[in-house]
């Protein structure tokens, strides 16, 4: 959609996918704690598109305009507004421009596409307080979390939004917690049986919200892109606060995506990276309140401006966030989030990086699981123990790296613990090994 550089996030995705593609198992030949269903995602993406950015573009807006459908037809209907219309799926769709970072397919974005179908159960808990419709919405979530953990959160926002706005009845909320629990349990099945369910347990299951968080985006680079959508959102909650024309239920629903907007913030601080491909959250309150503002002006030329000039605001700073030398490069840069420029990228080799120097797999091929070095270096910490070096032995064993780049300065250790790896290496240059 722009012309961007590639980012961290997209090499890993190209990673993972091709790691997948190639018979590698996720959390076996691969530590990570990408979530199980946005990995096999990218792998399908990465088969199709043959690896280039491309493909995850257009994945990305498939999905948007998905979930921009999905969106606007639960509002119209558990009848959120006094009139049926589209400018919420619009302005879904208007918003999601506001940074190609939303269009590298993210697992947040994946996982909204199973969010927004469980926040159409829980618009109207009052109406909606089967077991049966618990039980879906249940499935939703949980679908949800297994594309992004931190989907777990509104797992918690709809059980709050069942005992404020529904009966709140053990047997709704059982029923729903059933259903969350239902694929995760299926995926654990899958794990144990064809994968290792301790590595999902704990690279993924704990991994998600354990691990260091990595902060890809400065608060001056966020508060640039953000302080438009924010105070805009602002002013149109305090609009909407201020009529009084409303049905009960439609009060509930407003209270109810204030609780999606807190759900949202908490998915966000407990992220293992902070990142403006988070802030797609956001989208569906955004889209909500302003769309309810919008439709609150009676003059209808007054609501007319206000759309096209918050429209042409949103594509600018879209565009002027990756333009050159535009106003908004003084505060966005992604300098942490592109792929900087190094030796040994784009040789098609095998190689194995220690340390979190991602950049060099660009143009290469994953070796060796330890492709995240936040899991990576609890193996591969000197001293190492005995079970340590015996399980690093046979995996590389079982797939040599071409050529490794060691930015922890841990191999002539390694290699002085286990000769048999040593003996097929030799060093070319400082810190960098080549296999015979």
């Amino acid at each position: 959609m722009y012309d961007t550089p590639l980012t961290n996030q997209e090499l890993m995705q190209f990673l993972i996918g091709d790691a997948l593609s190639n018979d590698k198992s996720l959390y076996i030949d691969l530590w990570t704690t990408y979530p199980p269903l946005s990995a096999w995602f990218h792998e399908l993406v990465f088969n199709i598109s043959q690896g280039t950015s491309w493909g995850y573009e257009l994945f990305s807006v498939l999905l948007i305009l998905i979930q921009a459908f999905t969106f606007n037809s639960l509002l119209q209907a558990n009848e959120a507004y006094n009139e049926k219309t589209n400018i919420p799926g619009l302005l879904y769709c208007i918003f999601m421009l506001l940074s190609p970072d939303f269009t590298s397919l993210p697992p947040v974005l994946i996982g909204l596409t199973f969010l927004l179908p469980a926040l159409g159960h829980s618009l109207r808990p009052d109406e909606n307080n089967s077991p049966s419709i618990a039980f879906r919405t249940g499935i939703w979530l949980g679908i949800a979390y297994l594309a992004f953990a931190q989907s777990i959160w509104f797992l918690l926002m709809g059980i709050i939004v069942n005992i404020i706005y529904g009966n709140g009845s053990i047997r709704i909320i059982t029923a729903k917690l059933y259903g969350f629990f239902f694929p995760v349990s299926a995926i654990a099945i899958y794990q144990f049986f064809f994968g290792d369910i301790t590595a999902f347990f704990d690279q993924f299951i704990l991994g998600s919200f354990s691990i260091k968080k990595h902060i890809l985006h400065s608060f001056e680079e966020m508060f640039a892109l953000g302080v438009f959508p924010a105070v805009w959102l602002t002013f149109a909650i305090f609009k909407i606060f201020s009529e009084r024309n409303y049905i009960n239920f439609q009060v509930n629903i407003q209270q109810i995506f204030l609780f999606w907007l807190m759900a949202a913030s908490v998915a966000i601080m407990t992220s293992s990276s902070y990142a403006i491909h988070q802030f797609a959250l956001f989208v569906p309150v955004i889209a909500f309140f302003i769309s309810h503002q919008l439709l609150l002006i009676r003059r209808t030329w007054i609501a007319e401006t206000i759309f096209t000039f918050g429209t042409l605001t949103i594509l600018l700073i879209g565009i002027w966030s990756v333009k050159p030398d535009s106003p908004l490069q003084k505060f966005i840069t992604y300098e942490n989030m592109n792929v900087k420029k190094a030796k040994w990228q784009n040789l098609g080799e095998k190689i194995w990086v220690t340390g979190g120097a991602i950049e060099y797999y660009e143009g290469n091929h994953v070796s060796l699981p330890y492709i995240q070095w936040d899991l990576a270096s609890k193996e591969l910490t000197p001293p190492f123990a005995y079970e340590s070096l015996s399980s690093i032995q046979r995996k590389f064993m079982k797939d040599m790296p071409q050529i490794i780049i060691d930015k922890e300065n841990i191999i002539p250790i390694l290699f002085e613990k286990i000769p048999l790896i040593a003996s097929k290496y030799e060093q070319i240059e400082q810190q960098v090994y080549q296999l015979k």
